[in-house]
C-alpha cells in the first residue's frame, strides 16, 4: 500500500523503524516513539537518513496513560536498558539509575497529529519491556477500528495477571495470537493463555481473526 501507516512503540535508535519505514516506501509514514533522550538522538538522526525511500516522524516521548514526566529505571549508567515499572516481577534495586522522560497519550496524539493517516494504519510494534499491554489498551479504539497486524512481547518479569490480561485484551479487539519468528516467514503457531504463563518470554504477532482464518484456509 502506497499509503500505509505504521507505529513502533519503544522504537530504540531506530532498528526496526527504519525496516519497517522502507517496506512502507516514501508515501507511507512510520511513527517512531522513543522516551529516552539519549537513545531519540539516534532515532532522530536515523529517521533523516534516506528521505527519498521512507517517512519516519520520530518523537520523543513514551506512551503514558496521562501527559507528564515519568521516572524510567534502566539498569546501566549509560540508561541503554529499562523502562517503565508495571506489573514486573522487577527489583529496582537492579534498575538503579533513573530517568525522568515525557510521556503523552498515544490515542490523543493520533488523533490530533496523524488523524489522516489511521484509515491507513496496517502495523503495530510495542516493545515496552513489560508496559505492552498499557501502550495497546490506550489505543483500544484505534485497533478496533482499523484492526492493524500487531507486534507485541510477553516481557520475562510479568506477573502472571499482566500476562494474562495481554491475550484478553488482544481477542477482545478481535485478534487471534500467534508466535512472532525473525525473517521471512514471521509468523510462527498459535498462542493459548496457558503459554502466558508456561513460558518465560514470548514474542507474539496478533493478527485480526479474519486475516487469520482466511490464511488458514
Amino acid at each position: 500500500n502506497l499509503t500505509t501507516f505504521a507505529i513502533d512503540v519503544g522504537a530504540h535508535t531506530g532498528d526496526t523503524t527504519v525496516p519497517i519505514a522502507l517496506a512502507a516506501g516514501p508515501q507511507g509514514c512510520v511513527l517512531g516513539l522513543e522516551p529516552n533522550p539519549y537513545v531519540y538522538a539516534v532515532l532522530e538522526a536515523n529517521a533523516e537518513l534516506n528521505r527519498d525511500k521512507t517517512r519516519i516522524e520520530p518523537r520523543c516521548l513514551a506512551a503514558t496513560e496521562e501527559r507528564g514526566n515519568f521516572v524510567f529505571h534502566y539498569s546501566d549508567a549509560s540508561f541503554c536498558n529499562g523502562g517503565f515499572r508495571s506489573q514486573q516481577r522487577w527489583p529496582l534495586f537492579r534498575r538503579k539509575y533513573p530517568l525522568t522522560v515525557v510521556g503523552e497519550n498515544l490515542l490523543e496524539v493520533l488523533h490530533s497529529q496523524f488523524a489522516g493517516w489511521l484509515p491507513n494504519l496496517a502495523y503495530v510494534k510495542v516493545d515496552c519491556e513489560g508496559y505492552d499491554r498499557a501502550v495497546l489498551a490506550s489505543i483500544a479504539p484505534v485497533l478496533r477500528e482499523y484492526q492493524p497486524v500487531i507486534r507485541t512481547e510477553v516481557f520475562r518479569k510479568l506477573l502472571a495477571s499482566e500476562r494474562h490480561a495481554l491475550p484478553d485484551l488482544l481477542s477482545g479487539l478481535g485478534y487471534e495470537l500467534f508466535r512472532h519468528h525473525g525473517g521471512a516467514n514471521p509468523l510462527g503457531a498459535d498462542v493459548d493463555r496457558e503459554a502466558m504463563t508456561a513460558e518465560k518470554h514470548l514474542a507474539i504477532l496478533a493478527v485480526p481473526a479474519a486475516k487469520a482464518r482466511a490464511q488458514a484456509a
